[in-house]
């Protein structure tokens, strides 16, 4: 057969109609059944075919097509390649004439950005009303955002909160005392439920999908903003700090009796103690306590800087206690730590000044002030179970062996937050031991620490039934 240009061109027999000759989908099979016949004209010597070989040819080039999914792939044909994750099908559309044949790619409409977007990033800024569809335990929270509510997990009473902070609160974080601390929304709803990481995403997807859509800053610009922010409250946490301290006086000073009758109802002397609170423990006779951004009343307070591993003062401990010395103040939340304003990386309240060749750390100041005087050397502060989990010792500073001084609690918080700091530790090359009450924990109580042993044998049991040979 001499060489020719062919135009092929499908009709409909019902209507007599041209149809564009499709390649995928119900109708790439019209050709094979019946309904549609194929004519291909010689445009060169200007001769019809007969029907049969039209047939032929028509169904042969059908095949050709459809078995590759695309288009035919040579020089008479323009046309794009099959994407299938694009949701694509291909229209080819062959013209009356022979010269070329011509291709048109339609397509279904794209994807909108947001579907691209990791839900990290959708989520953020966004988690009150994620946790108030998914979480209803967090109600009293979200009542109070950012101030100390009882514990969802364990309860309790007044030992979570979600953090309120621009950059923390942008993730969803929360912290307990007792349970630690929560990366982000998607941990604290996994460990409030049960549920797994995967049916969480799915979860917080559909609550997204149903909230309005919002214009759309960037989180980088968020973050930006976020900094700015935080570098403002860290400024302003630093001067309320230097202020307070100021306000201030030495535990030796006189009229600091609250502080001397609080420590000796928790079984720390004052004589013993004092070689161990050093210039970074203050007393504050009268500390505004505030609840609410309103100062509700004023009384006395512990005062001690924490430090990070380079020495620098990043935060401030705030103990209230009664008016007259017996317990802490009837207030929510007695103990409190200022914004943090700088890195808080191996952050301690450093008991009794640098360490020797052997290291000795506890979570709270009673606790670290109990181990102190029944040892006899520094302990250091690590302030709770989520500082304690990540600290880590100075290098100028650093001990051979460190001994960890851990609290037993019913969930358990205090013994992992001790497991975890052993295990980075020993990373460190150090030497390690972590030592726990033998002490049960009492009915109505929800943990026991050092402090407890100290009160229930005094200085000289302590030491007698937990560190001979030691």
């Amino acid at each position: 057969m001499p060489a020719c240009c062919f135009s092929v061109r499908a009709m409909n027999i019902s209507t007599g109609t041209r149809k564009p000759y499709t390649s995928s989908g119900p109708d790439c099979w019209k050709p094979a059944c019946g309904i549609l016949r194929t004519h291909v004209t010689a445009h060169r010597h200007s001769r019809t075919f007969s029907n049969g070989w039209a047939w032929i040819l028509g169904i042969l080039f059908h095949f050709a097509v459809a078995s590759r999914n695309t288009p035919v792939n040579s020089g008479w044909i323009r046309s794009k390649q099959w994407n299938p994750s694009r949701r694509k099908h291909a229209t080819v559309t062959y013209g009356p004439s022979g010269g070329c044949m011509s291709a048109q790619l339609k397509s279904l409409p794209e994807r909108t950005e947001s579907r691209h977007v990791p839900i990290g990033e959708r989520a953020a800024g966004r988690w009150p009303d994620i946790f108030a569809a998914l979480a209803p335990d967090l109600g009293p929270a979200l009542g109070k955002y950012g101030k100390h509510v009882s514990c969802p997990i364990h309860g309790g009473r007044d030992g979570f909160r979600l953090y309120a902070d621009s950059r923390r609160s942008l993730y969803g974080r929360a912290v307990c005392n007792t349970c630690g601390s929560f990366i982000n929304g998607f941990v604290l709803l996994s460990t409030l439920y049960g549920w797994s990481i995967f049916e969480t995403y799915q979860r917080v997807a559909l609550v997204l999908a149903g909230l309005p859509a919002e214009s759309g800053v960037r989180i980088e610009k968020l973050l930006e903003r976020f900094k700015q922010e935080d570098a403002l409250k860290r400024r302003l946490a630093l001067s309320d700090a230097v202020q307070t301290w100021k306000n201030s006086k030495p535990v030796g000073a006189s009229m600091t009796w609250p502080l001397r009758r609080y420590l000796d109802e928790r079984g720390i002397p004052m004589h013993l103690a004092y070689p161990y609170l050093g210039s970074d423990v203050r007393y504050h006779p009268e500390l505004p306590y505030f609840e609410g951004g309103r100062e509700v009343d004023r009384f006395p307070a512990l005062l001690a800087i924490a430090r990070n591993r380079d020495g620098k003062p990043c935060f401030l401990h705030r103990t209230w206690l009664a008016k007259n010395g017996h317990g802490k103040a009837p207030v929510s939340c007695a103990r409190k730590t200022t914004t943090f304003f700088r890195k808080q990386d191996g952050a301690a309240i450093r008991l009794g000044g640098h360490f020797g060749s052997q290291g000795d750390v506890a979570e709270g100041i009673e606790t670290a002030l109990s181990v102190a005087i029944a040892v006899e050397r520094p302990v250091w502060s690590l302030v709770n179970t989520s500082l304690m989990s990540a600290w880590s010792p100075p290098d100028e500073y650093c001990p051979r062996q460190i001994t960890i001084w851990g609290d037993k609690d019913v969930k358990q918080a205090g013994e992992q937050a001790a497991e975890a700091l052993s295990r980075n530790l020993k990373d460190k090359g150090l030497f390690v031991s972590a030592r726990f009450p033998e002490t049960p924990i009492p009915r109505d109580a929800k943990s026991v620490d050092w402090n407890d042993v100290i009160m229930n044998l005094g200085v000289e049991g302590f030491r007698n039934t937990y560190l001979w040979g030691f």
